[in-house]
């Protein structure tokens, strides 16, 4: 029987290539057009920089998972601040009909994408911007970059704060009961930077360290708004200072147009609380003349960073703002660790311009205070606000714990800087009690 199989000739092959090439074409050409109508390049997700709050309790381990979820829903370039239980990273934003915003919120809330994110984290927000709590210099930069003439400085501020009440007697020290000066003491300033080479700040010698907030864009701390020279100078200028024996370290936050990032200054608080619970023996206070308005909405992760901070040992000293209405709307001044200043004035007024309210701790100088200007090194300028005012808290808060020679309590500290004696503005007047020797 004969096998027989098909083979197509060469001709026939031929022409049935020819055809399929006919096809082929003819499809390319009716499809490929509609094609690349119907499936543009992708965009790539806008992104925005959080700030989330692990719960305290979290372990390492289990804060790890939680970064490394994000990373696998799209966020970026983290940054751990592992001492306040709280990161930062680049997200996508969310997509809520078609428009895409930063949003903040809380437990079960939080997604930074369509997947719902670690039970651990307690509330997440997006980054703001920060200010310092004080308005231009006065007077006027053509006439504040000159020394002023010997004898011409009023030195009020630290007139009021060594007396019970007015009238004011002349008198600036506090030697006689608070001899260490804040010797012992350190504090931390997250503001503009500094000076360092002011005539103000000689005596510090390397006591006075100048730094930025880790992770933050500055190249060194030198001070361009002038803002943070001049609570310095408040707090620790020989001349012009409460305690001038104090280690200070200034954190630069604020850029020259104060610009600063809510991030950045999580970032400064959060290597200050890791340097107070490194040591434990040193009496820690921080200086934060800045804020923002309080959240209407979601969490006050300035505040959550604050309060967590103080479980390190330190103490947050914070300007109540300058918007003339209630200092519980400021941020981080109502956070319940801190310790919030509102500004007088030299008739013991509420200074205009200063909040005031339940949130309110204490009173302290805030018009007109002469201090170091960063823009010259032996100048110095007049400032009015609450950041004015919240130095000379801090400087009255290291005596007392330069004579302590100790931690304590918050509760201890603010009874040592206030008696019923001394008001202003309605509210206790911190000063250096000299019954207190």
């Amino acid at each position: 029987m004969a096998l027989f199989c098909w083979r197509s000739s060469p001709a026939a092959t031929a022409r049935a290539a020819l055809a399929a090439a006919v096809v082929t074409i003819a499809i390319a050409r009716a499809v490929l057009p509609h094609a690349a109508a119907a499936a543009p390049a992708p965009k790539p997700p806008r992104t925005a920089m959080f700030l989330f709050a692990v719960q305290l309790s979290c372990t390492a381990a289990c804060f790890e998972s939680v970064v490394v979820n994000y990373s696998g829903a799209g966020c970026t370039g983290a940054r751990l601040f592992l001492s306040l239980n709280m990161f930062a990273a680049a997200c996508p934003v969310p997509d809520y009909r078609g428009g895409r915003r930063a949003v903040a919120g809380g437990p079960g809330s939080v997604r930074t994408s369509r997947r719902r994110v670690p039970t651990a984290v307690e509330a997440w927000a997006p980054d703001e911007v920060v200010h310092v709590s004080a308005p231009a210099p006065v007077p006027p930069a053509a006439a504040a970059v000159a020394p002023p003439p010997a004898g011409a400085v009023d030195l009020w501020g630290l007139d009021r704060i060594n007396q019970a009440a007015l009238p004011l007697d002349g008198n600036t020290s506090t030697s006689g009961c608070y001899p260490a000066a804040g010797a012992g003491v350190h504090v931390f300033v997250l503001d503009s930077g500094i000076n360092a080479q002011h005539a103000q700040f000689a005596h510090l010698g390397d006591r006075l360290t100048a730094t930025v907030a880790p992770g933050s864009p500055f190249p060194d701390g030198t001070d361009e708004l002038g803002h943070g020279t001049h609570v310095i100078g408040t707090i620790a200028g020989v001349d012009t200072g409460v305690a001038p024996g104090v280690n200070v370290t200034s954190v630069k936050t604020q850029g020259g147009a104060d610009d600063g990032s809510l991030v950045d200054l999580v970032a400064g608080i959060d290597a200050v609380a890791g340097w107070a619970a490194a040591s434990p023996t040193t009496p820690v206070l921080l200086s934060l003349s800045l804020g923002l308005s309080r959240p209407p909405f979601g969490p006050d992760m300035l505040a959550t960073a604050v309060n967590r901070a103080a479980a390190s040992g330190l103490h947050t000293i914070t300007s109540a703002g300058n918007g003339g209405g209630d200092a519980c709307g400021a941020t981080p001044g109502w956070a319940g660790a801190a310790i919030n200043v509102a500004a007088s004035d030299p008739t013991d007024a509420l200074a205009p311009a200063s909040n005031s309210g339940p949130c309110i701790d204490v009173a302290a100088p805030g018009t007109d205070i002469v201090s170091a200007d960063a823009r010259n090194v032996t100048a110095l300028v007049g400032r009015t606000g609450t950041s004015m005012a919240a130095p000379h808290v801090a400087g009255v808060a290291a005596l007392v714990l330069g004579e302590a020679a100790a931690r304590v309590t918050r509760g201890e500290l603010l009874a040592a800087m206030t008696d019923a004696r001394a008001v202003a503005a309605g509210f206790p007047l911190a000063w250096a009690n000299p019954d207190r020797c």
